[in-house]
């Protein structure tokens, strides 16, 4: 999943996940290198030293690196709330820095992070969402907030800007780079305002839209007229809106030189980060696979053919895993996989957050049905099939353990007085009838099976 994206005027990718993982590509999003291992919610890269960077964390402030990502380090003196949400550097003098935070209102540097003082008067809503600055003042700037637009000039307080808007929780803000007068706000359930007087009047301009909720902007700074907002785009200045995807993106980021070439990440999708070359048109995966991967599994007579249990949905993968789909089952949340040694395509795949809580394929992957068939529980934490008798499974459950006789189509307990929660299963090849079960309350064996 990602948070954060940002690119470089040299064209490198940088992007942040809900995982704790910052990444960077040097090579348009083909390769990617991990450079830090940190929840990044907000990133901002000096426009005159582009070796410079900066990245707001969930709960070690804002962290700096100066060669470009090999090296970190943690500047919070005088930030008093860790949780940094949105960061803004003044373009004109990139000295100065702005952390907005989950909490705890703005705060402002002017020495390149060293030192932060907070800058609140005025301010009433301290969750903050996004910055923006003025591009040609750049003593004016915008806070978006769950409770709306804040605007501070010359150093003053701040003043909220709502009227019009009638969505207060602003989650992006962008400012048209020719004509810094018009500024657009994403919001979370109403889609797209637009004020072309500093904020004072706002107006709906999203009607078009599908999905009203929109966490990311992006202006192209060749045409300021093209704006990209989630999964659509315009190019009459928000007057018109047009959809370039199925997918609702949660950031975006357009290559400053190269303003057709967009980056987008969505959340949920294994190919996290996605690319156009054609300003929207079409959409390339980069490759980027950051969703949570709680179980994998290797098909034993095909071994390019690889399963990844996820908490977003089970994917395959038939290229040794350089490309990834999403099957059909209807669980989002997969813990175990258990491949037929015997029968390859016959798959069993359990978790929790579903129709049903265990699933069996016979066609590889391609289609799945329910066979939790009355097992009481909310949660399968491992299955583990007979190597002798592959028909015989058992499946361990927050509830305790079940045995299946007849290859999922009906289960009983047998969990017989041992730690209901059963975390893992393990079948002895040489004596199938021998039976480990890991708990939560330590690890037990039985002799007949």
């Amino acid at each position: 999943m990602l948070m954060q994206l940002v690119v470089s005027d040299d064209g490198t990718v940088y992007t942040g996940t809900a995982e704790g993982t910052l990444f960077k590509s040097a090579d348009g999003g083909d390769n990617w290198a991990r450079i830090l291992n940190r929840t990044v919610m907000a990133l901002a890269i000096n426009p005159q030293t582009l070796s410079t960077i900066y990245a707001g964390t969930d709960n070690a402030g804002v962290c700096r690196s100066v060669d470009g990502g090999n090296n970190w380090e943690q500047i919070n003196e005088g930030l008093t709330n860790l949780y940094v949400s949105a960061l803004a550097i003044n373009p004109i003098t990139p000295s100065t820095i702005y952390a907005g935070t989950n909490g705890g209102g703005v705060f402002k540097s002017e020495n390149n992070g060293d030192n932060w003082v907070e800058i609140n008067s005025g301010l009433t809503n301290f969750d903050l969402r996004a910055l923006a600055i003025n591009p040609i003042t750049p003593t004016t700037i915008y806070a978006g907030t769950d409770g709306g637009v804040y605007q501070r000039k010359d150093g003053g307080d701040w003043e909220p800007k709502n009227v019009g808007l009638d969505n207060t929780d602003v989650w992006s803000l962008a400012i048209n780079p020719e004509t810094p007068t018009t500024i657009f706000a994403g919001t979370f359930l109403a889609g797209v305002y637009r004020s072309m007087d500093e904020g004072n009047l706002w107006t709906r301009v999203s009607s078009d839209m599908i999905n009203d909720c929109v966490k990311a902007l992006a202006i192209d700074p060749q045409s300021p007229n093209t704006i990209y907002a989630g999964g659509f785009k315009s190019t009459d200045g928000g007057d018109n809106w047009t959809q370039i995807s199925d997918l609702m993106f949660s950031t975006l980021a357009i290559n400053p030189s190269l303003t057709n070439i967009i980056y987008a990440g969505h959340w949920g999708n294994p190919d996290a980060l996605f690319k156009s070359i054609n300003g929207g048109g079409e959409w390339t995966p980069t490759g980027l696979f950051t969703l949570p991967v709680l179980v994998l599994s290797i098909n034993p007579s095909e071994s390019s053919i690889i399963y990844a249990g996820t908490m977003n949905d089970l994917f395959t993968s038939t290229d040794v895993g350089d490309s990834w789909v999403r099957t059909e089952c209807d669980l989002t949340n997969v813990r175990t996989i258990a491949i037929n040694p015997d029968f390859p395509d016959i798959i069993y795949t359990g978790g929790d957050m579903g129709g049903g809580y265990v699933y069996r394929s016979i066609d590889g992957g391609e289609t799945w049905e329910d066979i939790t068939n009355g097992i009481v529980t909310e949660t399968f934490y491992a299955i583990a099939i007979n190597p002798v008798s592959t028909n015989i499974i058992y499946a361990g459950t927050e509830d305790g353990i079940y045995r299946s006789y007849d290859s999922g189509d009906s289960w009983a307990d047998i969990t017989h007085g041992i730690h209901p929660d059963v975390r893992a299963i393990a079948i002895d090849p040489d004596f199938p009838d021998i039976l480990y079960a890991g708990t939560d309350g330590g690890v037990y064996k039985s002799i007949e099976s």
